[in-house]
């Protein structure tokens, strides 16, 4: 703070009296020509015999201006000035020296010095003298005024400072709430399940989330590139481009190639963006639809074997029931038994059909992996040879399984683990003709990037499978024999996969026609084993 302002600071408290003038002399003469030369003036005069009282008066009446004698008893004018400006708010009031003396530099530069403001020689002129006192007074009075715009001023400053600091502080939260709908926003568009794509008014690209990048085959730094870039294109960049030649809402399924070649089925939703009636750009919402679609297809195809696989035997009930009812005097017992041991066949073979469905729906409608006990495999295996043994002597098939002395427990319920061990062995022997042959059943450890696993081999002399068909085997009701001499239901393989895969499992096939073949199920161990 420079002495001007400190001068102005110190006035904010207690003001100069701009018409009180405070004479200080020891001599009664000189005080009473002052009196006389203000009487008429606008200035009220104060007086005092010497240093130490006018102290007293100045400290209580703060005239604007002093006029001193220098040679004074008790306190000379000198120590009146030093003290006089050693203490606010006294400082403030100017000074002006009276003296008989001749004015030398070094008087001059000693009152200077001590705060004193001029020098005046007597005799004293009296248009000099109110001239100067005048000009104190205008300066004085410029002084308080500059003070008081000061004030002003300072104080606008103070309030615009608390202004701008509340500003700052808004748009300081402003732009916390901003940056947090921000990131919201951006966490939103990072984890939804479709793709989203922002455009502005020339159809530059705003945003874009990575499943609409991956879809697109782009990546997200394509941000400020428009649309009609030579490097976008594909059926659904031209689809994206055709939606947005207009502000309207709009939507359409685009069928796409993947790489490995399979197709992909992609809703397309173009939305305008519009504010105060004028359009700023578009949001498009991709929907890779193709699961969707794939389930519904599977869902048809599902209908369409259940309804195929449940006209023969119906079929076969029926015109056995009609024809005994028609000819049943006329046929032998030989005959009826053959038709009535149809029937009870083809009944078998629908219940075993509604079982087998019915274990797909459940199994399709499992959302979470069971909780169980871990189960030993061989012990399975074991009761599922035990239960086929009858089905296996009556074709004269021999089954050779030798248990290890290692138990191989597997996370998955019992009854689950016997439909995959069951459903392989016997599908062997239905697939094995009759007459010496051989099914062979083993287990093996082994260890996977480093899990431990356990493969389920089973291995058939049977009719084998043609290389064409066994990436169709593990399908519902999918039948490699397709003369339907054997009796099955076509779903028995697709349980055992859904059941496996479902479980951490794999599953596959070795065949060859005419020389058997292997299935291998491999399956995770558990955790104690």
């Amino acid at each position: 703070m420079d002495e001007h302002s400190s001068l102005l600071s110190d006035t904010l408290s207690v003001e100069l009296n701009l018409n009180k003038i405070l004479v200080v002399d020891d001599t009664v003469e000189n005080l009473q020509l002052l009196q006389l030369i203000f009487r008429k003036t606008e200035f009220e005069v104060l007086t005092a015999n010497n240093g130490a009282e006018g102290l007293q008066v100045a400290r209580a009446e703060l005239p604007f201006l002093v006029l001193s004698d220098i040679q004074m008893p008790r306190m000379d004018g000198y120590t009146f000035c030093r003290e006089l400006k050693s203490t606010d708010p006294t400082r403030n009031i100017s000074v002006i020296f009276i003296t008989s003396h001749a004015i030398t530099p070094t008087l001059v530069s000693k009152g200077l010095e001590l705060g004193a403001d001029e020098y005046i020689s007597r005799p004293i002129e009296s248009k000099e003298l109110l001239a100067r006192v005048r000009a104190v007074a205008r300066l004085k009075r410029a002084e308080l005024t500059a003070h008081h715009e000061a004030q002003k001023t300072a104080q606008a400053n103070r309030e615009l400072a608390r202004i701008n600091a509340i500003v700052e502080e808004k748009v300081i939260q402003r732009t916390n709430e901003l940056q947090q709908e921000k990131t919201k926003l951006e966490t939103i568009l990072k984890t939804m399940a479709d793709g989203v794509l922002v455009l502005d008014a020339q159809r530059k690209i705003v945003k874009i989330n990575d499943v609409a990048a991956s879809l697109l085959n782009i990546t997200t730094d394509v941000t400020k590139k428009t649309i009609d870039d030579a490097a976008f294109r594909s059926i659904l960049w031209d689809n994206i481009r055709q939606l947005t030649t207009e502000n309207t809402q709009k939507g359409e399924f685009v069928q796409m190639t993947r790489p490995n070649g399979t197709s992909r089925s992609v809703q397309v939703y173009v939305s305008p963006i519009i504010i105060d009636n004028n359009p700023v750009g578009w949001t498009i919402v991709l929907n890779d639809v193709s699961a969707i679609l794939e389930a519904e297809q599977m869902k048809v195809r599902f209908m369409t074997g259940i309804t195929h696989e449940l006209k023969t035997p119906l079929s076969i009930i029926r015109l056995h029931s009609e024809n005994m009812l028609k000819y049943n005097t006329r046929l032998s017992p030989q005959q009826r038994a053959e038709m009535l041991t149809g029937i009870r066949n083809q009944t078998d073979l629908l219940s075993s059909l509604i079982d087998d469905v019915l274990t797909l729906v459940k199994l399709d409608t499992t959302t979470t992996s069971d909780t169980t006990k871990a189960v030993p495999l061989d012990e399975v295996i074991s009761q599922s040879i035990a239960k086929v043994a009858p089905l296996a002597a009556d074709k004269n098939i021999r089954i050779q399984w030798k248990p290890g002395l290692e138990k191989l427990p597997v996370q998955i319920p019992t009854e689950k683990l016997s439909l995959v061990v069951g459903n392989l062995i016997e599908n062997a022997i239905k697939y094995t003709p009759s007459g010496g042959g051989k099914i062979v059943v083993k287990t093996k450890r082994q260890q996977k990037n480093g899990h431990n696993f356990v493969t389920l081999t089973v291995t058939d002399s049977g009719i084998g499978i043609d290389p064409a068909d066994q990436q169709r085997i593990f399908d519902r009701f999918f039948r490699a024999d397709t003369t339907h001499t054997i009796p099955g239901t076509g779903l028995g393989l697709a349980i055992v996969k859904e059941i496996v895969l479902a479980h951490g499992g794999d599953i596959g096939v070795v065949s060859n026609r005419g020389h058997g073949s292997t299935f291998t199920v491999t399956l995770p161990l558990a955790q104690s084993a």
